[in-house]
Order: structure tokens, then sequence, then C-alpha cells
């Protein structure tokens, strides 16, 4: 019987002094790092008033996964996730027997007579760690 082991290791890129500069670490597991080793900065964000045409635009666009919610104060508010749209029109679909397809072109039409916001349907109940964990 043989016995392995698994290393896991992630791929960091840090900005360095000089402006415009990364650095690439390669970490491994059983190495100490940081929440702030590996989180985004810089990003795009939305205000919770936001339409979700503007988010469909950012998903789209830039090819992100998420699009995080802010207050004025830059505070997170919460999150949206391409599948939070697919699921809002999904429930949308099943209250109007229209298609999926349609349902998402209405929801994220920023013409609606009450457009749906970012507010609307972003997750709130997110984990929150700080930049030393």
């Amino acid at each position: 019987m043989s016995s392995c082991s698994a290393w896991i290791t992630f791929v960091v890129i840090k900005r360095v002094s000089a402006p415009g500069c990364l650095a690439i670490v390669i970490m491994t597991a059983g190495e100490p790092f940081t929440a702030a080793d590996i989180m985004s900065r810089d990003l795009i964000t939305v205000g919770p008033e936001a339409d979700l045409a503007e988010v469909a635009d950012h998903f789209r666009a830039r090819g992100f996964a998420s699009v995080p919610v802010v207050a004025p104060d830059n505070a997170l508010l919460g999150v949206i996730f391409q599948i939070d749209l697919i699921r809002r029109a999904r429930e949308d679909a099943f209250q109007s027997g229209q298609s999926l397809i349609s349902s998402l072109a209405t929801a994220v039409d920023d013409h609606r007579a009450t457009p749906l916001t970012a507010a609307d349907i972003m997750r709130r109940d997110l984990p929150k760690v700080s930049e030393a964990t």
C-alpha cells in the first residue's frame, strides 16, 4: 500500500513598490498567507440602485462572474453572481409563463416601467474576513 501527499499551490500576484509592477509569488499549503495575499483589489463595483442592465453589461463586457455591490462609502453591501440573474429570470419565467430567455431579457431591460436593481437580487449573507485572516 502506498501513501501520497497532496500539495495545494497558490499563485498570488502582488503589487510591488514600483507603480504598475506586479510580482508573482508561488505559495504552497503549509506556508502562512493571509486574505490580503490573495484578495482582489481595484474592483469594478456597482451601487445598490444600479439597474440590472448595467450589471449584465459588466458580466458581458468584462467577463466577470460576480460584481460587488457597495454603498457610497464603499462598504460592501452584497455581491451579484451571474447565476443570480439566471435564477431571477427563472422565477419570473415560472410566474409569467415566458421562456427563460425572454424573462432574462425582461429582467435586464432598463426601459421597463420599474427596472430591477442590484439591491433586488444581490446576496447579502456573505462570509467576511479581515485582510489579516
